[in-house]
């Protein structure tokens, strides 16, 4: 039943990644496809915790900036055409060598918010 519901955009809209203990994703075909999710078999590797630990850094930087710097980047996101959050704008851009994407859609919504941080500083505990 939850594979026929996701074929069918679940809730209306087309739906990916892990949804309760689903995870669903569209094949090359078109389809959808609906399977438990299985947890990791083994440890993560080193590279596996770096990318872990950047993300963790910049949710913890979006989450310390002032409630009006968000909503520029989310406003910024939207009037570029983006059908992302500000999250996850500043996300892409926060990564190194990103800065001329982050210029371009500054200058595309006419707003000049500060650029994210290049994060990679581990996160204080």
């Amino acid at each position: 039943m939850f594979s026929e519901l996701a074929h069918k955009n679940l809730l209306g809209w087309g739906t990916t990644g892990d949804i309760g203990p689903y995870t669903a994703y569209y094949s090359e075909r078109g389809r959808t496809v609906v399977f438990p999710r299985a947890p990791p078999l083994n440890p993560p590797t080193p590279a596996q915790e770096a990318q872990r630990d950047y993300f963790r850094n910049v949710a913890q930087w979006w989450r310390d900036c002032p409630p009006e710097y968000r909503a520029t980047v989310q406003l910024m996101a939207t009037r570029c055409g983006l059908r992302i959050t500000g999250f996850n704008l500043a996300t892409a851009c926060a990564r190194p060598g990103m800065y001329p994407t982050w210029r371009t859609c500054c200058i595309q919504a006419r707003l000049f918010p500060e650029s994210p941080p290049d994060c990679t500083e581990p996160v204080a505990s």
